[in-house]
């Protein structure tokens, strides 16, 4: 098992792939966790390697003391870890380590803890490929002509299936954001000529209302998805006359 603790960046998915390629499980991990959540998942989830970066590396550090991880790898390359870019120079695999994708566990997400410790959900690849095939015919017809941000968590399964891997799966351009903020959520919408928005109900009241909004040509967007918690269908009917992109409300 590896554990990936780290913001959304492009080499997320490199390291993702690279695991379940191996035959192995990732357990994405929540980066703003303190070290005993941390600490928590790593012994639950039995993780041998932990890859970070440098701004939660003494939180890894900490975290990792008396779980089962052996070695340290970092995106940035931090000096007393393996960068990343080390591993892309080894020998390549030439094709999938043998899975049943019935049965072998591709990725351990943990739940929020609303019913006490976090909990382990055990994903098979068959799942996230049915899940893939799910949401396809729930009408999220992402091609290679389109575009969008991906500011929801891949840690977290909405991020991690509906974005990166429907993105990666159908060609689509995905634009990472460690972080939001909406000027820079906009600027790109704007430059990248974004189709699609992935976002929860305050980015949707945000781009409904905020006056800024009004700054920026917004007209290549398509459809606004929101998801991960309900959303009122007054503020979904404002935000799509203002912005012309159809408001659509996930459910599940």
């Amino acid at each position: 098992v590896l554990g990936i603790l780290a913001p959304n960046i492009p080499e997320y998915a490199v390291m993702f792939h690279a695991a379940a390629f191996c035959g192995g499980a990732a357990t994405t991990i929540n980066p703003t966790y303190t070290a005993t959540e941390v600490h928590h998942q790593l012994t639950d989830s039995k993780a041998k390697f932990l890859v970070t970066i440098e701004m939660f590396l003494d939180v890894a550090r900490e975290a990792a003391e008396g779980t089962d991880v052996e070695e340290f790898f970092t995106f940035d390359g931090v000096e007393g870890t393996t960068p990343v870019m080390d591993l892309l120079a080894g020998p390549r695999l030439e094709e999938q380590v043998p899975i049943d994708p019935a049965t072998d566990i591709v990725v351990l997400p943990y739940s929020s803890g609303t019913t006490g410790p976090s909990k382990g959900v055990m994903l098979s690849h068959r799942n996230l490929v049915a899940n893939l095939e799910q949401t396809l015919g729930g009408g999220i017809t992402l091609g290679d002509d389109d575009a969008f941000i991906a500011v929801l968590p891949f840690f977290h399964i909405y991020g991690m299936q509906v974005l990166m891997n429907l993105g990666l799966r159908n060609g689509a351009k995905i634009i990472t954001m460690p972080r939001f903020d909406l000027v820079q959520f906009l600027e790109i919408n704007q430059n990248e000529n974004c189709t699609w928005a992935f976002v929860a109900p305050p980015i949707v009241l945000a781009l409904a209302q905020h006056p800024i909004v009004d700054n920026y040509d917004l007209t290549k967007l398509e459809r606004i998805f929101s998801g991960a918690a309900p959303l009122g269908g007054e503020i979904a009917d404002m935000a799509t006359e203002r912005i012309g992109a159809t408001v659509v409300q996930g459910y599940g």
